[in-house]
């Protein structure tokens, strides 16, 4: 079983410009450097299943073996999950 990476990042609304930024950030920097070393690189917005947000980013939080955490933009909930 691969090991976890979990992204915090700030996501913003679909077609935005933070997604944007974030969507680059994620599959031209972090996964192409994370999974050749065997992480499998998550971030909540793609994610599938009903479950409720806050707690899945809280296990995700506990579970994976690594965190990366994006901090540009002094995003408040960004904040919040890398205090857990």
């Amino acid at each position: 079983m691969p090991k976890k990476c979990f992204v915090i990042s700030p996501i913003g609304d679909e077609g935005s410009p933070i997604r944007e930024e974030a969507d680059t950030l994620l599959d031209l920097v972090i996964t192409p450097a994370l999974e050749p070393a065997g992480f499998e690189v998550i971030r909540v917005d793609r994610l599938k299943g009903a479950k409720a947000i806050t707690s899945e980013i809280i296990q995700l939080i506990q579970d994976s073996e690594l965190c990366v955490i994006v901090l540009t933009g002094h995003n408040p909930n960004v904040y919040y999950e890398m205090g857990r």
